[in-house]
């Protein structure tokens, strides 16, 4: 990688090398943290292990630190909201992508129920309220997004956008996002997702915007889940549902700027 300097990630090798690298760190972090502790005779508890699982995120900083010294795309951590329209915009945005999206999750199992004659839909539930379940909210609402965005859209999408049309960056950089979380049956649903994240960060300049997006979106997940309906009883709410959630998507991503 000695031609770094230059162009980060101009082609395949280096976006194949930037993968196994960003999962390295996942690897390596859980290892260190997981298997130590059991050399000198600790048994990790159910509280430890999702603490691990849930804030190997963190092993990923020293990647973003080295690629953004490489890159010369300063990180800029000093976090500033948008202004309450692109707020909103961006909220309205979170919550149709989200139920765009539900569709294309785990697509398996949904193709199954569509062959069954039924339909998967998005409904509100309160979570079970315990410790793991407020580990794995602080991590997948704060951390993740703030870490991720940082990663994929500020420095990879970023140095891509020097190199690639706007519209490349974006697809390469969702992409990227799909592979690095390694859930095959999710790869279309998180492909969009980056897509719409990459779209809000290159829209806005604002790192702000997409964290935002990002983090709303998963704040939503937490308080929902999937279930499925007979095709016959719920076909026309489920049509008009996809119909409004794509129309809000459209007329958001043509609004923001």
């Amino acid at each position: 990688m000695n031609a770094i300097d230059k162009d980060v990630y101009p082609n395949l090798k280096q976006g194949i090398i930037l993968i196994v690298l960003f999962l390295s760190c996942y690897i390596v972090f859980i290892l260190a943290t997981g298997l130590l502790p059991q050399l000198f005779g600790y048994q990790p508890s159910a509280h430890y292990i999702t603490t691990i699982f849930n804030f190997a995120i963190f092993s990923v900083i020293p990647l973003i630190i080295y690629f953004s010294k490489k890159s010369r795309i300063p990180l800029d951590p000093q976090f500033e909201i948008p202004e309450r329209y692109v707020l909103l915009l961006i909220v309205f945005l979170a919550v149709s992508v989200t139920i765009f999206t539900s569709q294309l999750m785990n697509f398996e199992e949904h193709y199954r129920n569509l062959l069954d004659g039924k339909l998967r839909f998005l409904v509100f539930k309160l979570p079970v309220f315990n410790l793991e379940m407020m580990i794995n909210f602080v991590s997948s609402v704060i951390f993740a997004p703030v870490i991720e965005e940082y990663f994929f859209r500020k420095q990879l999408q970023g140095q891509l956008l020097k190199k690639y049309p706007h519209t490349l960056a974006i697809v390469i950089s969702s992409l990227f996002f799909m592979f690095c979380h390694l859930r095959t049956f999710d790869f279309c649903g998180l492909f969009v997702r980056g897509l719409f994240y990459g779209f809000v960060y290159y829209k806005t300049k604002s790192i702000e915007a997409s964290i935002l997006l990002h983090s709303i979106h998963n704040l939503i997940t937490k308080f929902s889940i999937t279930t499925y309906f007979d095709i016959a009883s719920k076909l026309v709410i489920y049509i008009g549902m996809m119909l409004v959630s794509v129309l809000v998507m459209i007329l958001i991503v043509r609004s923001l700027n």
